[in-house]
This record gives structure tokens, C-alpha cells and sequence, in this order.
């Protein structure tokens, strides 16, 4: 694929309680801070339909640049196209342009419909 796409690694330092040092790995019998933390969370599924549709809302969820904490932005769906990603790019990707601010830092990330579905991936078009 020509386009970015945000992967996560979660790296877990768990702290022994007895001597304070940082493990790669849990002590034998317990469980994780990053295990904890995304027990009960769901996985994103992709949405069936592959493009939103004209005026359909859209979440984009990224990490931008300079920031500590991740940015949610929301608008509308409001142009169907297809582009190449950037001006190396041969392969021409099917688009759908939102209103939705997408700050650099943010391609990659998800773009979420409004049933909670993956309906396509976050990237800046200069």
C-alpha cells in the first residue's frame, strides 16, 4: 500500500515491587499494567460498506506531532474521488475528502463512520 498506516506496539515495563527495577515482562502469575489496560477494550472493525457516502460523518483519530495526548476530530464526508498519495505515487487511491481538520502527525490513523467501523484511513493531502 502507498499511504501510511498507523501500526501500535505496546511495550510494557512493569516496576518489580522488591527491587524496584524495570522488566520486560511481568514477574511469573501477574498480569501487566498494558495487559489490564486493554483487557475488556474492543478491536476496531472495518466497515462493511468500503467509502462513506456524500455528507456521511467521519471521526479521525491521530497522534499529532508535538502533542501528548491523541486528537479527535469529526466533520463530513464531502467529496468522492481518486488521487495519487503524493506526486511518486503511480497508483491512483480511491479518496474520500473530509472537513474534518487532520493535523500532521494524524496520517495513518483511523477514520471512524458513525457506526464505530474502520471506513478508511487518515492522510494530509497538500
Amino acid at each position: 500500500l502507498e499511504c501510511d498506516l498507523a501500526l501500535i506496539e505496546i511495550i510494557d515495563e512493569t516496576v518489580d515491587p522488591h527491587t524496584g527495577r524495570h522488566l520486560t515482562s511481568p514477574p511469573l502469575g501477574a498480569s501487566s499494567r498494558s495487559e489490564v489496560f486493554w483487557r475488556d477494550l474492543p478491536c476496531l472493525e472495518w466497515a462493511e460498506s468500503s467509502v462513506p457516502e456524500l455528507y456521511d460523518t467521519v471521526s479521525v483519530i491521530g497522534f499529532p506531532a508535538g502533542g501528548q495526548t491523541i486528537c479527535v476530530t469529526k466533520g463530513v464526508v464531502s467529496r468522492i474521488d481518486t488521487q495519487t498519495y503524493n506526486r511518486y505515487s503511480a497508483s491512483a487511491l480511491l479518496i474520500a475528502q473530509i472537513d474534518a481538520a487532520i493535523n500532521p502527525g494524524n496520517s495513518g490513523g483511523p477514520a471512524i463512520d458513525d457506526l464505530g467501523k474502520v471506513a478508511g484511513v487518515a492522510f494530509l493531502k497538500r
